[in-house]
């Protein structure tokens, strides 16, 4: 088991709805073909120690924004003025402290970006512009109920949890269906069910992603290939499936019929942005052979979508994507963070 976890810390989750949507959208592998390429320009990052960092994001096109890896020493979050190259701030050390994490998941959407430490099981909402402008900024806590490792997100000031128990997956005969977006007492009544298969594993993590006028919310699935809109009382309105069906091999283990890939390892959407106009998806496509794990060398895609689900766009990256943010001021640009010589992270701006 252990041999596969460290590969579901990256999103997975898998299809599992009880109720057919409104709209079912089917993608094929030709906007993928068809997809274009951008320029890229190098984004400086000199003289900014970065060497702590697991991913870079850029905020309002002159903010570095470094999420840094779980270490003694380290802070969760620093952020840069990428002008100056000076620290604009940083807060959540590392530790069991009233503002520390252990181990958490960052998000940023629009101006937010939004803290979850899964092993303390409590959540922050940071306001950038507030963080950016004040040194003295505090962002606090605020504990919740212990929801696994199923993401959770703040929707209309409430808890929406992501169901970590639904899992099907027709290729391995395991069937497992249910709702994939839950309240927070809807998943507490789930999580007192007895359920044939352990699926946490691989029923987790997917990208919770939440329009600007908070009337309804997008579920991107990592490890299979489909995107399912929901309304803003949790009902499912539209699934968009492809442009591409992963290789899997799915097996439950042991006594509890734990759910784990056999061989190999599927990745579909990966990481996303958000603005008022549109939402982009990092995009693989791709199974990994897990006895030779080389997830890192596959391209990626950017797949833009409207509010409604209508594809806009769609964009070959031309290399492994770490993360993405959309430019403020410039038109159809967008900031990457992927590998530079050396292994070492890097930023480009990219533009037609």
């Amino acid at each position: 088991m252990k041999k596969y976890l460290q590969y579901f810390l990256m999103p997975l989750v898998l299809l599992g709805c009880n109720s057919s949507p409104k709209n079912q959208v089917t993608f094929n592998a030709d906007i993928l073909d068809k997809a274009s390429v951008l320029k890229a320009d190098s984004v400086s990052i000199s003289g900014i120690d970065v060497s702590r960092a697991k991913e870079l994001y850029v905020y309002a096109d002159s903010i570095l924004i470094a999420r840094n890896y779980e270490r003694d020493g380290n802070h969760l979050i620093e952020m840069y003025n990428l002008n100056t190259k000076k620290l604009t701030n940083k807060f959540f050390g590392i530790g069991h402290g009233q503002g520390e994490v252990l181990l958490s998941d960052v998000t940023i959407s629009y101006n937010t970006m939004f803290v979850r430490d899964y092993q303390q099981q409590k959540i922050c909402t940071v306001n950038l512009d507030s963080a950016i402008s004040d040194m003295n900024y505090i962002p606090k806590f605020q504990k919740i109920q212990n929801r696994g490792i199923s993401k959770v997100a703040i929707f209309r000031g409430k808890e929406i949890v992501e169901n970590s128990y639904a899992f099907v997956d027709e290729k391995s005969g395991i069937h497992q269906p249910g709702k994939k977006l839950l309240t927070a007492e809807e998943y507490d009544k789930e999580k007192g069910k007895s359920h044939k298969y352990d699926v946490m594993n691989v029923a987790s993590n997917g990208l919770i992603i939440i329009s600007p006028n908070d009337d309804r919310i997008f579920y991107a699935n990592t490890n299979q290939s489909f995107l399912e809109m929901y309304d803003s009382n949790l009902n499912r309105t539209m699934t968009i499936t492809g442009p591409k069906d992963m290789q899997t091999d799915y097996q439950a283990y042991r006594e509890e019929n734990e759910v784990l890939p056999k061989k190999y390892i599927p990745y579909a959407y990966a990481d996303f942005y958000c603005s008022k106009e549109d939402f982009g998806l990092i995009y693989y496509g791709v199974s990994v052979d897990a006895d030779n794990y080389d997830f890192e060398k596959k391209n990626a895609f950017l797949l833009v979508f409207d509010w409604n689900g209508n594809l806009k766009k769609s964009i070959n990256l031309k290399c492994h994507v770490k993360a993405i943010s959309k430019s403020k001021h410039y038109k159809d640009s967008y900031y990457i963070c992927t590998y530079g010589e050396g292994g070492n992270l890097k930023i480009y701006r990219l533009h037609e």
